[in-house]
């Protein structure tokens, strides 16, 4: 409810006036209809409405940005005219669309930026998809007096964290829209998803889940790099075009499988892993205060380290006889024997491994 340049956010509160009407001519003592009286009235109801001047005019302005870079443009390219078209077929009179390319860097389409390149024509660095810079060089650009919201057309893959955006839109009062263009089926490989704690304390380790799709069974190498050094290297088996959960495939939360299959078992809050002399991987499950190693070839995971579900402190005679509380990491040193951070009890703690 509103009037021009006025808008109510709780309208509902108008509704007390002919209450208050019917209540000085049922109660004339209280003598409403005095002019200062009334007045008081009118005020009240109208701050309870919490009234609110629109400073933005009539049309929208639909902020569209158009993911240039390599990893989508070719899922994009066949449809994005037609996207176009049908978005341009929809504005409203007072509506304006904007169109704002990016990959490695952003730009108002149209705006060259480097000489040889068309009116039309992305010219900048396609070999990253920075959709967090994308959307805060809309909102810089976007006047106040216009309402606005962003469409993002791109393939999913962003390059750059995500996770302080949202703060950016709702501080702006910015929707934002994501349309993923279908999925040609390539004898390729792509990087699905990458997940990671968003803190660590310095020098602690953490757990980073990465998900390989592509449309063929093979292993192919992965590669993870921060700031653009290397930090690990290793090859992953995709099968059926998609890596698969290799431990705790129910994802429930708990302490159940040992000695068995590695997908049946349960795992709790697991923060490292790393890989033995042997490529068995050894399992930090800091909430059940163990130390797991998964066999890759058997597929069968063991306790090698501590006394689960229970926490302990206790050192015995060798590490499945110790107590540990919360791991946050574990290593084979040179000598052959397994070093583990034991986190909340304060300690390094090393040992053998029996195989």
């Amino acid at each position: 409810m509103g009037f021009p340049g006025l808008q109510f956010v709780a309208p509902h509160w108008f509704l007390l006036l002919p209450a208050l009407a019917a209540a000085g001519w049922y109660w004339r003592g209280l003598r409403l209809e005095r002019p200062l009286r009334a007045a008081c009235l009118l005020l009240a109801v109208f701050m309870l409405a919490e009234p609110r001047v629109r400073r933005q005019g009539d049309g929208l302005d639909l902020w569209v940005l158009v993911d240039q870079s390599e990893s989508g443009w070719d899922d994009l390219a066949p449809r994005l005219q037609e996207m176009e078209t049908i978005l341009e077929k929809s504005r409203g009179v007072d509506d304006r669309i904007i169109h704002v390319d990016f990959a490695d860097e952003s730009q108002p389409r149209g705006a060259l930026v480097r000489s040889g390149a068309a009116a039309t024509e992305y010219a900048g660095r396609r070999s990253a998809t920075r959709l967090a810079s994308a959307i805060s060089h809309a909102l810089g650009l976007m006047p106040a007096d216009r309402a606005a919201r962003i469409l993002a057309i791109t393939d999913g893959y962003s390059t750059e964290p995500l996770d302080r955006i949202a703060d950016k839109l709702l501080a702006k009062g910015v929707a934002l829209d994501v349309r993923l263009p279908p999925r040609r089926e390539l004898d390729d490989f792509a990087v699905a998803a990458f997940r990671a704690p968003r803190r660590v304390q310095a020098r602690e380790g953490l757990l980073a889940e990465v998900v390989v799709r592509g449309g063929r069974t093979a292993t192919v190498p992965l590669e993870i790099l921060r700031d653009g050094q290397p930090i690990g290297k290793r090859e992953v088996e995709v099968r059926d075009g998609v890596v698969r959960t290799v431990v705790n495939a129910s994802g429930t939360s708990g302490y159940a499988g040992d000695g068995g299959p590695g997908r049946e078992a349960r795992l709790a809050g697991p923060k490292y892993v790393d890989l033995d002399r042997a490529g068995r991987v050894l399992v930090a499950d800091t909430e059940n205060h163990c130390i797991r190693r998964y066999d890759p070839r058997t597929g069968m995971i063991v306790t090698i380290a501590g006394t689960p579900p229970r926490p302990g402190a206790t050192i015995g005679a060798d590490l499945l006889s110790t107590g540990l509380k919360r791991p946050h990491g574990c290593r084979i040193d040179p000598s052959g024997r397994l070093v583990i951070a034991d986190s909340d009890n304060d300690r390094i703690v090393a040992g053998v491994v029996a195989d």
